[in-house]
């Protein structure tokens, strides 16, 4: 760049010259520099190569972070032939959705077909994308419509993208209706199409379909995995189906596909929603030899806030004593939570036994402020016992509870 420089105070550099020194700036990411070279550049009347057009154009548009730049320099791309082709304007397009600037985005998407330029599968799919992305799953559904009038060449990722955002966005219909005209065009769905129609039919409670279309699947000779099982685990959960869920993990087991973590929390929160605590808790201890995946911690931690959610205090404090034994006390941040649900329910004596568990396994585990805060709510209520049994623990780790709650 020095030497760009001499030559700069010598006169004007070369067109070859410039391009040069536009590549430095691109490779140390500067591209509003590159772009302000261009700009002398074209004020010296030199036009740059194409090849520096195209770089420092990709550049500026990368994350949509230069756009108003990268405008200007498309400008001058525009009047060179056959440059600003339908990669040119995805790059653009891009951009302006990568900022939600749908606005923009979709201007672009015109002028291109004004241009006599066809929008690619690409095209489509980085608009799709975007608008999936921000929730906007009306402007999706009506630019998927014009793709299919267009004879746009269809294909299995743009499909599974309009499904998605129909089942992101609650409209498990539509997705259904979409995976039909896939069927039709003869486009083969793949696992992704279907772990994403399945969730989304689980998630809106419609185990039934959601089947149907795993067997479907099956039959079609796409092979499921652990996700897709997780998916429908998933809709056990919303529809509070635990016998399912059960035989959901008996088939993942016989089709010797693994079950993860991901897979025992989720069984976990169904027998927590439908309050089957005991198959929980057993679940927990024998979740390595039925199913090969060893207990966490955070499991139990699950576990006990799902409890205490429900007011079940009792099989909170044994799966805490549990949990312990195995892995010791959990973080001051889940002790607290824990403690702010007991607060939350009501749940006094369970808060107390949980504070001398805490503090007798280790004296930094509870703060001194949240055994205020449940001394203050058991002053609040009139729970003298568990006043007085606080008093006495916090009394014994040198704990001091603030004046104003203190058992009378």
């Amino acid at each position: 760049m020095g030497f760009f420089a001499e030559l700069r105070r010598t006169g004007v550099p070369s067109a070859p010259d410039y391009g040069n020194a536009c590549r430095v700036f691109l490779a140390k990411s500067e591209p509003v520099k590159s772009a302000a070279l261009i700009a002398e550049m074209r004020k010296h009347g030199l036009e740059p190569y194409r090849v520096t057009y195209q770089s420092t154009f990709l550049a500026l548009c990368a994350g949509g972070l230069h756009l108003d730049l990268a405008e200007e320099i498309f400008k001058g791309m525009q009047k060179l032939d056959g440059v600003c082709d339908a990669a040119t304007y995805n790059i653009l397009i891009k951009g302006y959705s990568q900022q939600s600037r749908f606005t923009e985005a979709f201007a672009r998407f015109d002028d291109m077909r004004n241009a006599g330029i066809e929008p690619s599968p690409v095209t489509f799919g980085i608009l799709l994308n975007a608008c999936i992305a921000a929730g906007q799953v009306d402007q999706a559904s009506e630019l998927f419509q014009k793709m299919l009038s267009s004879g746009c060449e269809m294909n299995t990722i743009l499909f599974t993208t309009i499904i998605k955002g129909f089942a992101m966005g609650g409209r498990p219909q539509e997705a259904l209706r979409a995976f039909d005209q896939m069927l039709k065009r003869g486009v083969e769905p793949d696992r992704v199409t279907y772990s994403v129609l399945i969730k989304g039919l689980a998630d809106a409670k419609k185990l039934k379909e959601a089947f149907t279309l795993f067997e479907t699947m099956v039959k079609r000779g796409v092979v499921p995995d652990e996700v897709l099982f997780n998916c429908l685990l998933s809709g056990c959960v919303a529809s509070n189906n635990a016998p399912i869920a059960e035989k959901l993990l008996v088939d993942m087991m016989a089709l010797k596909i693994q079950p993860s973590i991901t897979t025992i929390s989720t069984l976990l929160k169904v027998y927590c929603r439908t309050q089957a605590l005991k198959q929980a808790a057993e679940l927990l201890k024998r979740t390595e030899a039925l199913y090969g995946v060893p207990s966490e911690q955070r499991l139990y931690v699950q576990l006990i806030n799902s409890c205490l959610s429900i007011r079940a205090a009792q099989p909170a404090v044994e799966a805490l004593a549990e949990m312990t034994e195995l892995f010791g006390l959990p973080s001051r941040r889940d002790m607290d939570k824990m403690l702010a649900l007991c607060v939350s329910f009501n749940l006094h004596d369970a808060a107390l036994q949980i504070v001398t568990h805490g503090l007798e396994k280790a004296s930094n585990s509870i703060s001194g402020e949240q055994i205020h805060v449940i001394a203050d709510s058991a002053h609040r209520k009139g729970k003298s016992q568990v006043l007085k049994a606080l008093e006495e623990v916090a009394r014994k780790h040198m704990i001091k509870i603030r004046a104003g709650t203190r058992a009378q």
